[in-house]
């Protein structure tokens, strides 16, 4: 059994006729990092559509994070609400790669999608302005 929630098995998409499309609900816990402490759940929902010789995710990542200022140095609470939009395939060399078995790991985009929508310079609301 997959203990991985953000792990979907895309072998009905994958075997469908270009335009078909699925919907799919993902809710769990990623792994915090150096940048970002995840407080709540990510929750993602996600249209996959057949294209061509690979799969459209198109969707919606939410959630809230705690980060630090870096004017003041204490943590404050970010809320994530984001929509992405990523070409899936089973060609190695493209960044999002469908597995053999046609499983594709979501928390891959969920990460990148959240760790890109970060600004470069993180400030609280109280900093602002500073």
């Amino acid at each position: 059994m997959n203990d991985n929630p953000f792990q979907l098995n895309l072998v009905e998409v994958m075997n469908a006729e270009t335009g078909f499309e699925h919907s799919f609900k993902l809710s769990g816990k990623l792994e915090d990092d150096e940048e970002i402490h995840f407080i709540d759940d990510i929750k993602m929902n996600i249209s996959v559509t057949r294209v061509g010789d690979g799969l459209m995710a198109d969707g919606k990542i939410l959630t809230k994070t705690e980060l630090t200022c870096n004017l003041c140095g204490k943590p404050f609470e970010m809320k994530i609400d984001l929509g992405f939009s990523r070409y899936l395939s089973e060609n190695p060399e493209d960044e999002y790669v469908i597995d053999k078995e046609w499983h594709f790991d979501f928390s891959q985009i969920a990460r990148d999608e959240i760790i890109l929508s970060l600004p470069i310079k993180i400030v609280c609301n109280n900093c602002r302005g500073v």
